[in-house]
């Protein structure tokens, strides 16, 4: 009941917003009909992200579908709806989308990272490492932080704790505000008995993201290890 309740509040604000865009809010004058909007792909584009943000994948897909429907060479169609399959636990569409990317264009190697991350959900880590080290490799890729905890998170689960910690403390070398990377740190800490390291990168995730999800289970993760201790 309380989803339905979101997803009916989530609609009529999606609702006011086509039409505050086709009355036309902005200070040019101009005027888009609801027709306009309809035909336009990067509406549905931006539809899709916002719905894919608040984690309405159906709702999400049908827009990135539309916006695809009407432009079928957008490469960041395909990578969004690839994203969107990824997060609704569809990693065999995933891999289709971002192949369908790195078609279009070559390119573009956040498709990469994604190509890698999609494999490793698949069970594939070999085929995920060549992924990463692909975009590792590329000397103007803005953001190797993540290819480096991908590749932390395919040791990890491997049991290679130790090359899990050698490749996200790589990441957080790159970027000191990298959530994510201190809390698979402070994992692989704990796996190895590494208690007071574990802390320190658990307690550093919580000084960085105090009110997200994964604030909320590192801050958990800290309790349980108190009570233990």
């Amino acid at each position: 009941m309380i989803q339905a309740a979101r997803r009916k509040r989530f609609g009529a604000a999606m609702v006011l917003l086509v039409l505050l865009a086709a009355a036309g809010c902005g200070g040019s004058g101009a005027r888009r009909t609801a027709e306009d909007l309809e035909n336009d792909p990067q509406n549905h584009y931006r539809w899709a992200r916002e719905q894919h943000l608040r984690g309405y994948y159906k709702e999400a897909l049908e827009s990135i579908d539309k916006a695809i429907a009407l432009d079928g060479t957008a490469y960041l169609y395909y990578n969004e709806r690839g994203l969107i399959h990824l997060n609704a636990g569809q990693p065999e569409e995933a891999l289709l989308d971002f192949r369908r990317v790195l078609a279009i264009n070559p390119l573009y190697t956040d498709a990469h990272n994604n190509l890698g991350a999609t494999l490793a959900r698949m069970g594939q880590p070999s085929e995920a490492r060549a992924e990463f080290q692909r975009v590792l490799e590329d000397p103007l890729y803005p953001t190797k932080e993540k290819a480096l905890a991908n590749l932390g998170d395919i040791l990890f689960a491997a049991g290679d704790y130790e090359g899990a910690i050698a490749e996200l403390r790589r990441a957080v070398a790159i970027n000191k505000d990298y959530a994510r990377a201190y809390s698979k740190l402070g994992r692989s800490y704990q796996a190895l008995g590494r208690m007071d390291e574990a802390r320190e990168s658990f307690e550093t995730v919580l000084k960085l993201v105090p009110l997200s999800e994964l604030g909320r289970e590192v801050k958990q993760v800290l309790e349980d290890m108190g009570r233990v201790d």
